[in-house]
């Protein structure tokens, strides 16, 4: 069996009647499309550039989420900014798609919600200060661990404890 007979055309990127390769854009381009991977540049793509399309004032107040076929979701931080955008909704989608090619914005949805700018990493909420414990509590759980003969789970407990009550 030859290998253009055992294998389907999928696999095989060489013709029978020709055994030159295919051009990788061809292989690149229909694999790109059929595993959704040109639909998540496109969108990565738009949230690079939608402050520099949108402008600083409301890149503050809004970001995009999702681009879904044509349809960009963007997450507003207020009210009275979401009724803004819905007046400025096709000035928007003109800026967008003049930058990223025509129709690739076709319609803009907007919901309230937390707005972090693209590519920033929201930073971890500060750790609350541990208090100190009072005597009655220290002893309370010296009393409670102190038949505890495994030292490991004893700590473990302390530990638990300790911040429970602090």
């Amino acid at each position: 069996m030859t290998r253009h007979s055992r294998h389907s055309g999928r696999f095989n990127r060489f013709s029978p009647k020709n055994d030159t390769p295919e051009q990788i854009n061809s292989i690149l381009g229909s694999s790109f499309s059929s595993l959704g991977i040109a639909a998540k540049i496109k969108e990565h793509n738009l949230k690079k550039a939608w402050a520099e399309c949108v402008g600083a004032g409301i890149a503050k107040r809004a970001v995009p989420l999702r681009l879904i076929g044509t349809v960009l979701h963007c997450t507003v931080a207020t009210s009275a900014w979401m009724t803004e955008l819905v007046y400025q909704k096709s000035a928007l989608t003109a800026r967008l798609n003049s930058r990223l090619g025509a129709a690739t914005v076709t319609d803009i949805i907007f919901k309230i919600g937390t707005v972090t700018p693209y590519g920033t990493v929201k930073p971890p909420a500060p750790k609350a200060p541990q208090r100190e414990l009072t005597p009655q509590e220290s002893r309370f759980i010296e009393d409670t661990t102190s038949g505890i003969k495994d030292d490991r789970l004893k700590e473990a407990i302390v530990r638990a404890f300790s911040r429970s009550r602090s």
